[in-house]
């Protein structure tokens, strides 16, 4: 079985909402001797992320770049995304700049997760903040 079949799986187990499942595919792979790759990693990721479980989104994120893979912007947005749904945009702003820091770019779904986040929070200098920091940057809210 080759890593892409194992992603697959994951991938489908994250759509389909089951976390403990996408994370138990991705320990299988370490079983049946074959380093997860980037993709599967960010699945598991996006399946805890789906799931609004941050701290094993985070952990997993964590995991990922003590492996030395390189997360991509949509691994770090499902993160940022959970986080601000939860109420906690510091620490999507956090992520955010962990983000920045990798050299990864920002896109548009990134910064909505956090204007966003800070709009449900009452937020409007902080949402108006990452607002103005997008448009620098040539982009519009999705």
């Amino acid at each position: 079985v080759e890593a892409a079949a194992f992603g697959a799986v994951i991938d489908a187990c994250a759509k389909a909402g089951l976390p403990e499942d996408a994370e138990r595919w991705l320990r299988k792979m370490e079983t049946a001797s074959m380093a997860p790759d980037a993709p599967a990693y960010g699945a598991a990721i996006d399946a805890h992320a789906r799931c609004q479980r941050v701290s094993d989104a985070e952990r997993i994120l964590d995991e990922m770049r003590a492996r030395r893979l390189v997360p991509n912007e949509i691994a770090y947005t499902a993160v940022i995304d959970a986080c601000a749904k939860q109420g906690d945009t510091q620490r999507a702003a956090s992520w955010l700049g962990q983000m920045v820091a990798a050299q990864l770019q920002p896109s548009a779904v990134s910064f909505t997760a956090l204007i966003d986040g800070c709009s449900r929070m009452a937020d409007t200098r902080a949402s108006d903040g990452y607002s103005r920091a997008m448009a620098r940057q040539g982009m519009s809210k999705t």
